[in-house]
């Protein structure tokens, strides 16, 4: 115990000043608690949306039918998931892009045909440390 408790006046409006700033005391320190346990809240809520987007799926898929389970603006939007399902599968008509590197020379440079001479292939015992 410390020593405030042990040293109580013994006059009844005293002891109630003191009952109510202790009471003061108390309704501030559960004031701090309780907004300390809001931005815990929100600290781990904010963690929760990082996790999830570092280790989440990387794309979430939904079927479109699940969507009608919640009426026509669902209808709307689940009507709007399957159009754009089947533009995926469709085949795309845009143009070949270029090949990426080097471009072929033009035919117009002049081409030499060189030959190198290679020299016959001589094995020796003593280039294998071989006696």
């Amino acid at each position: 115990m410390d020593a405030t408790t042990l040293e109580l006046p013994d006059d009844v409006d005293a002891l109630k000043q003191r009952l109510q700033q202790r009471e003061a005391q108390l309704a501030e320190q559960l004031a701090t608690i309780e907004q300390l346990q809001r931005i815990n809240e929100g600290l781990t809520h904010r963690l929760d949306l990082a996790l999830r987007r570092i280790y989440g799926r990387s794309a979430e898929k939904i079927d479109p039918k699940q969507l009608l389970l919640f009426g026509r603006t669902m209808q709307q939007a689940a009507q709007t998931m399957e159009a754009l399902a089947e533009a995926r599968q469709a085949p795309s008509t845009s143009p070949k892009r270029k090949g990426h590197g080097r471009r072929p020379l033009s035919p117009d440079l002049p081409r030499h045909r060189v030959e190198h001479p290679i020299p016959p292939f001589r094995t020796s015992s003593k280039r294998w440390g071989r006696a």
